[in-house]
């Protein structure tokens, strides 16, 4: 299996303008190589024995025509809903061409962070270098030999440079994105801890900066629940619009997140509950401990001091 990618034209459809080319993946592979991926048929038919040696003839006589199988991305992109199998894909020379047999279900072939791209199948593994998966039970490192002595088997040109188990090239790959990964979740992590810190110090000292205003109030026969109620609600009032803007500003930035990370959602309910469940639950605690001490401020000294 080997993919690189290339302008092509569709049979029976004007050129497109110049500078606009139709471009898709090409991989070239095996009959089985679908089957080892276990990626579903939407529609058609797999390649067959028969499909590599037409595919290689049709490679090498450009009047002969080879069969390809396309993904449901290269369906929705390029036939809008019409039937693909039976169409006919030319390169950008017209000497080439092959029939749609088959539409396959999408895979990231480029990465796992990149959205599905249109893909042409080829039965033709006349290549100068390809992938080889192999699909076993048993483990990969005591099958290693056997697979480079088939290879050689067949060519004794042919060398296989790595065997290794798909999951060890997965964690390779994803090696720098999990580190970026936990390096922003590091990062947001202590951007929500000062965030709580700088809520917790500014709503304990404007509730410490009442105390004689407490006093007086105790003086004059306020209740401490009435007191109470009174100062939360004050010093809720500014959380709740920082709290909207901050929500506001997320919801704003969030598609610039969406674009660095995989599969993260712009606006995900659950990330931004959690923030804000947060603050509701430091914000009465940083008002209750100085608002306690302030009620326990004799009434005469508050007076006295005033």
């Amino acid at each position: 299996h080997s993919v690189s990618a290339s302008n092509f034209l569709i049979g029976g459809q004007p050129d497109p303008p110049d500078g606009s080319m139709l471009l898709s993946d090409y991989a070239n592979a095996s009959p089985n190589y679908l089957e080892t991926l276990r990626l579903p048929m939407l529609a058609g038919r797999r390649f067959t024995a028969t499909d590599q040696e037409l595919g290689e003839r049709a490679d090498a006589e450009p009047s002969a025509e080879g069969v390809c199988i396309v993904n449901q991305t290269f369906q929705r992109q390029f036939f809008r809903g019409e039937n693909a199998i039976g169409q006919v894909l030319l390169d950008d020379s017209r000497k080439h061409a092959c029939r749609i047999v088959g539409v396959v279900a999408d895979y990231r072939a480029t990465g796992a962070e990149n959205a599905a791209r249109p893909q042409i199948f080829r039965p033709n593994l006349r290549v100068r270098g390809a992938s080889l998966l192999v699909r076993t039970t048993a483990p990969p490192e005591t099958i290693a030999a056997g697979i480079r002595k088939a290879a050689y088997g067949l060519d004794r040109a042919l060398t296989i440079d790595q065997v290794a188990p798909l999951d060890r090239w997965v964690d390779e790959w994803q090696a720098q994105r999990r580190f970026t990964t936990i390096l922003l979740a590091v990062f947001a992590g202590l951007a929500l801890l000062l965030a709580l810190a700088g809520i917790y110090s500014v709503l304990s000292n404007v509730v410490a900066s009442r105390v004689r205003e407490i006093g007086i109030r105790v003086a004059i026969g306020a209740g401490p629940a009435e007191i109470s109620r009174l100062v939360l609600r004050q010093s809720m009032i500014p959380v709740a619009a920082g709290m909207a803007a901050g929500l506001g500003a997320s919801l704003a930035l969030g598609r610039f997140i969406e674009a660095l990370l995989f599969r993260v959602r712009a606006h995900d309910p659950v990330t931004l509950a959690a923030a804000a469940l947060a603050i509701l639950a430091v914000s009465p605690a940083a008002v209750y401990v100085p608002l306690r001490r302030a009620l326990a401020v004799d009434c005469a000294v508050a007076l006295r001091e005033e």
